[in-house]
């Protein structure tokens, strides 16, 4: 069906195919041929197909760097070789997947508490963000979370789950089966074992990894986290038992971010300790870790073999021991030294350098392992130190001397002018032919013929009317939020509903929000007759519906395409009352470059007062 070199909706080349861990998809590197950018194309089959199409389309709406980005959802039909009525390939094109999956790290060793605490907190609180749009991940596991840089980055949002059929309806359902995948990842990430039971059905491929299953007690559960990971902080151990042993764990992503914060940023690259003295190697003993399971200080050093150090000692390469960094096995890495020897003084007086002091030559030639080329380590003083070379001091001894060498290295601009004249005359020659044979038309032209295939249909006119316009075709462009600002006309208003906070409303933080001020009714206290918030967008796109994810319940609110001057003018696009997850559908895509949300009712937030609390706004 799909081989190298496929194209799909004549923009996506499929380049080559790509592992993956689970049933019923394909999986391939692609070439976006439009944008010119390496992209991941997923091609899901089997009975689920049109669920996991719908996921991957809400899954496109959600923002949030932690999340592995879906950039288009669709269907083609490949056309038959026989002549048939083709072939129809779903597919979910994403972004490309960098960096590498906690599931490798750990299985070079697990990690320090600090570390685990930040992953699982980063993959958590991305999962809320999908929460509170309506998603959830379904297939939560090592390989489905990945370290790029100093970012985690969960994947399969919106494609994982439905594909393998493990999608339920209950929305519940899928936010405790997250916040369970969650804490076994904590769990996993510190002992290297897997507490839960989620990744022993037939939902992975039979070749995909998986991780060791955790010991079981006489009551099933998995053994304490203590039992394996000694250095685990009492909450962590607490967490997980609570979770696998008690099932009192939490029902959310949302409440592992809250058992689990605040964390510390994710360690970076961090270079190597400086290297002890070589007559002094760093050994790695049983005394310098904890019994049990070693702990990593940073994720971006897995461990390295032992025999790297093995070879760089039996190949000669001078330098220092230096412990592995990720205190595996007790390996030891080489800091290896360049030796080159220092140049003898003849040979930079041939090199163009200035003539050696005789008194400098003498002192070099009595050092200690000196004496020039004859000496006992045969070569000049420094010959095994790093070589750090400088450039050669030019000589006023080596400037050219004879009238024939002062010739050769002399530049002559003659001919170089006389090219770029002889440039000149042609340019203008043509010039002048096109001008006298191209009649009197217009210098500049502003309407350029179109091809039969492509061309545009003409205004047309009759007697006394206006010309239509005619409708230049629209590009594809994304609705991207460039500003926000709050809105309250006068002579009821002030402009003073916050301002300062407007920016929160779309800064991809869904802790921060842009709020009104709170009034003693929902009617603004017979004050004014509403209050609104303008959208501008970076430039005038389609637009289908607005998301507000807001802290209310109730009231009642309206969008147009329109300005802050002009708040309750034009047609009312969509209304809606507030709720955690507000959708204000269009009944067709509206083009416009501006939109005001408008308040003619105050919700009320969770404490019961009246004002709006307005966490992010997602526009599509």
């Amino acid at each position: 069906m799909t081989d190298i070199g496929t194209t799909l909706v004549a923009r996506y080349a499929l380049t080559a195919p790509l592992p993956h861990d689970l049933t019923n998809v394909a999986v391939w590197a692609a070439e976006d041929q439009v944008l010119g950018r390496e992209v991941r194309v997923v091609l899901p089959s089997g009975p689920h197909v049109a669920a996991t199409l719908d996921a991957a389309r809400r899954a496109a709406l959600v923002s949030d760097p932690r999340l592995l980005r879906v950039l288009d959802v669709g269907v083609d039909r490949l056309a038959d070789s026989l002549g048939g009525p083709g072939t129809e390939v779903p597919y979910v094109v994403t972004e490309q997947v960098q960096g590498r999956t906690v599931g490798e790290l750990v299985a070079a060793a697990p990690f320090s508490a600090s570390v685990a605490r930040t992953i699982v907190g980063e993959a958590a609180a991305a999962l809320e963000s999908a929460r509170r749009r309506g998603l959830h991940h379904w297939a939560l596991r090592p390989e489905a979370v990945r370290i790029v840089g100093t970012r985690v980055v969960v994947t399969g949002l919106g494609v994982d789950g439905p594909v393998v059929g493990r999608e339920d309806p209950d929305g519940d359902v899928g936010s405790r089966r997250d916040a369970d995948a969650l804490v076994g990842l904590l769990y996993h990430l510190q002992s290297g074992r897997w507490p839960g039971t989620a990744l022993d059905g037939g939902w992975l491929a039979a070749d995909a990894p998986r991780p060791t299953p955790a010991p079981r007690s006489r009551d099933g559960a998995p053994v304490g986290l203590d039992q394996l990971a000694p250095q685990a902080p009492g909450d962590l151990v607490t967490l997980c038992a609570a979770t696998f042993t008690t099932g009192t764990g939490p029902h959310s992503p949302a409440e592992v971010v809250a058992a689990l914060e605040p964390w510390s940023a994710l360690p970076s690259e961090a270079p190597a300790a400086s290297a002890p003295p070589v007559s002094a190697p760093v050994e790695s003993t049983s005394a310098d870790r904890p019994s049990g399971a070693p702990a990593r200080e940073s994720v971006l050093h897995p461990g390295a073999a032992a025999a790297t150090a093995g070879a760089a000692s039996a190949a000669g390469v001078g330098g220092a021991v230096v412990r592995d960094p990720s205190g595996v096995g007790g390996a030891t890495l080489a800091a290896p030294t360049f030796a080159a020897p220092t140049p003898a003084p003849a040979a930079w007086e041939q090199a163009g350098a200035a003539p050696v002091p005789p008194a400098q030559a003498a002192a070099w030639a009595a050092a200690p392992g000196g004496g020039g080329p004859n000496g006992p380590d045969g070569g000049w003083p420094g010959a095994n130190a790093p070589f750090q070379p400088e450039p050669p001091r030019l000589s006023r001894d080596r400037l050219p001397k004879s009238a024939e060498e002062v010739e050769r290295h002399r530049f002559d601009p003659t001919r170089v002018v006389l090219a770029l004249f002889t440039a000149g005359v042609v340019v203008a020659t043509v010039f002048a032919v096109v001008g006298l044979t191209h009649g009197f038309k217009p210098a500049l032209v502003y309407q350029q013929r179109a091809t039969p295939a492509a061309a545009a249909p003409q205004p047309t006119t009759t007697p006394g009317s206006t010309p239509e316009a005619t409708q230049e075709p629209q590009q594809d462009v994304r609705p991207v939020i460039a500003k926000g600002a709050q809105v309250d006309p006068p002579p009821q208003g002030d402009q003073n509903e916050h301002p300062e906070a407007a920016d929160r409303a779309f800064d991809g933080d869904l802790k921060t929000y842009w709020y009104t001020r709170t009034y003693n009714t929902q009617q603004f206290s017979g004050l004014k007759s509403g209050v609104g918030y303008e959208i501008t967008l970076e430039k005038a796109a389609p637009v289908t519906r607005i998301v507000l994810d807001t802290n209310n319940q109730g009231g009642h609110v309206e969008v147009r395409a329109t300005d802050a001057d002009h708040p309750t003018d034009g047609t009312v696009l969509a209304s809606a009352s507030f709720s955690t997850e507000t959708t204000l559908s269009f009944d067709q895509p509206v083009t416009a470059k501006r939109f005001v949300l408008w308040i003619d009712v105050l919700p009320k937030t969770q404490e019961g007062k009246n004002r709006v609390e307005l966490n992010e706004i997602q526009i599509s």
